[in-house]
């Protein structure tokens, strides 16, 4: 597996997904420098400030929606997961979950040779080395994002490990305790790296509410 530091749109095939690291890569390259044309508040002392104030809250919000996407995905896979009938389709099903985040395979596994395929760490590395958000590598910040990433990371393959010897086990012999504990392990992991995520923004308690509640899918309890 690969480790933290190396290195949204349902993916249907191996191209859609490089599409999307594509597209992820030109938006946040955007970042850097696009202003969020947004009337700066009446009594805001600069208005350069508001305007700055603005791009962070966008930013934020951006980076919150594919961790937001993985919790849904998950939560689909779950009721459906007794639905697939072979390993490929599971396979395929866990990675687009996953948002990558696994061993890649097919295409992705050698773009991933030479570019980061994992949508959390790209996130991750956006939110600490820019353009998103900058944080010095020895921060709390960066420390704890990139450990709430090891953690989803480790919980993703602890799930895949569940889920796929219950295509060739006896369906009454499943283990649906140890599989809805694999679920919620991963869920649980997912809403601590988007609360990490958000911490390297350094908002306000308020104005970080305020980004809680424009995706409550990367937060809230499902």
């Amino acid at each position: 597996r690969a480790s933290a530091r190396d290195g949204v749109n349902e993916a249907d095939s191996a191209p859609s997904s490089l599409m999307t690291r594509r597209a992820l890569a030109t938006t946040f390259s955007a970042l850097a420098t696009a202003v969020t044309m947004c009337p700066a508040p009446a009594r805001a002392a600069n208005p350069f400030e508001a305007l700055g104030a603005a791009r962070r809250a966008t930013n934020a919000r951006f980076l919150m929606g594919p961790v937001a996407l993985s919790r849904a995905r998950l939560t689909n896979l779950r009721r459906d997961v007794v639905d697939y009938a072979d390993v490929d389709a599971l396979e395929k099903k866990i990675a687009e979950a996953t948002l990558d985040c696994l061993q890649p395979r097919g295409i992705l596994d050698s773009y991933s040779k030479v570019k980061d395929v994992c949508t959390l760490s790209i996130l991750a590395r956006s939110a600490t080395d820019g353009p998103a958000s900058f944080n010095d590598p020895s921060s709390a910040e960066s420390i704890d994002v990139y450990a709430a990433l090891d953690a989803a990371r480790a919980s993703y393959t602890a799930l895949e490990d569940v889920l796929l010897p219950t295509l060739t086990d006896d369906a009454s012999a499943r283990d649906n305790a140890k599989i809805d504990a694999a679920f919620d392990a991963s869920d649980d992991a997912l809403k601590a790296f988007a609360s990490a995520l958000l911490a390297c923004f350094r908002f306000a308690d308020a104005d970080a509410r305020a980004i809680v509640d424009a995706v409550p899918g990367a937060f809230v309890a499902r």
